[in-house]
């Protein structure tokens, strides 16, 4: 018995700039862990000069089409890395001190998944998408002047869930604290971490031990909760990345 193979367009990622012309110079490399998660769902990765697309394997004419359809929410990340010297010396956003990378997503703020359009928070990459990548053993320097909160906590960027916490105790007369929180055990890599008042510590973090060592700009990371073959046929879920010219 014989039947035909086919690699249909799952999702695809363009990169432009605010002119609509293509931009080059990027390149977006799977993780360990998404490379296993597209291996059970027989979809490959293809780059292109300014982007990337997943492809999806089908059987036509075969019932079931799908072998491992996609039926609860999985997560494709990818480090994204700078191939062309001085990209951001021609491109927004500014990234400043403290060694922020860009975090871009398929989801809504309410933490849905969409089907298409931008990756951004707004139309085009800004400051309000950075964020900053560290291992899952996250560490936080934490100025305590003006006094201690008695707990850090790391939660769901899109509710008040706690997904991992570390008490705080400093010694008598300390400024500053030094601790780490623990992430080891959560399912997700992006979160928002905080302290209560005095400390009012409240910045979006990612962990992810293999990305931080690797050392990326930034990272994509694009949800999916559906059979691969939801999408439009063709073209695939279409999103896009925009990058303001200087």
């Amino acid at each position: 018995m014989s039947f035909v193979i086919a690699f249909d367009r799952f999702m695809r990622v363009r990169v432009s700039d605010d002119g609509g012309a293509p931009v080059e110079g990027l390149a977006f490399a799977p993780t360990a862990r998404t490379r296993e998660v597209m291996a059970n769902h027989e979809i490959l990765h293809r780059p292109s000069s300014d982007g990337f697309s997943l492809y999806y394997k089908s059987r036509p004419g075969v019932t079931p089409p799908l072998r491992a359809p996609i039926t609860s929410r999985v997560r494709f990340s990818f480090g994204i890395h700078v191939t062309t010297p001085g990209f951001f010396a021609r491109h927004h956003p500014d990234f400043g001190a403290g060694g922020a990378q860009i975090l871009l997503d398929n989801l809504t703020p309410a933490g849905a998944v969409t089907a298409s359009g931008a990756l951004s928070a707004g139309a085009t990459v800004e400051a309000a998408d950075l964020t900053a990548l560290g291992p899952r053993a996250y560490p936080v320097r934490l100025d305590i002047s003006g006094g201690a909160p008695g707990v850090i906590e790391a939660r769901d960027q899109f509710s008040t869930v706690v997904a991992a916490s570390t008490i705080i105790d400093p010694p008598p007369g300390a400024t500053e604290i030094f601790a780490t929180v623990d992430l080891s055990n959560a399912q997700d890599a992006a979160f928002r971490l905080v302290a209560p008042a005095p400390a009012a510590l409240d910045r979006p973090i990612y962990a992810d031990d293999e990305l931080a060592d690797s050392g990326p700009v930034g990272v994509v990371d694009l949800y999916w909760e559906q059979p691969q073959s939801a999408v439009p046929t063709g073209t695939g879920a279409e999103y896009a990345i925009v990058f303001r010219l200087r």
